[in-house]
């Protein structure tokens, strides 16, 4: 498969909510559950209405900080975070690339 084939594979996995939901509950690890429902989120701002941005816009980036401002505050987050060294963000970078932050 090409590159653009496979992104438009993924695209579709990620855009569909329901789909999102399904993968992620399945294979979220319990360390990252609780980011569910904020990675969902910022889904939700990266895709919206189920598609990708037609044009640019500010917007999304200064949403995307409140999430993960949001999320802070998140008690399930923010034991996790409380770890010497691990921020929220990290959390979210670590789930991105698969990695164990500690």
């Amino acid at each position: 498969m090409d590159i653009e084939g496979l992104a438009i594979q993924k695209t579709g996995l990620v855009s569909h909510e329901g789909d999102f939901l399904r993968i992620a509950n399945e294979y979220f690890t319990t360390y990252y559950q609780p980011l569910i429902r904020w990675v969902d989120r910022l889904r939700k701002v990266v895709f919206p209405n189920r598609g990708r941005w037609e044009r640019e816009d500010t917007g999304p980036y200064f949403q995307m900080r409140q999430i993960l401002q949001e999320a802070q505050m998140d008690p399930a987050i923010s034991a996790r975070a409380k770890q010497p060294g691990i921020c929220v963000t990290t959390l979210f970078y670590c789930l991105l690339v698969s990695v164990d932050p500690l």
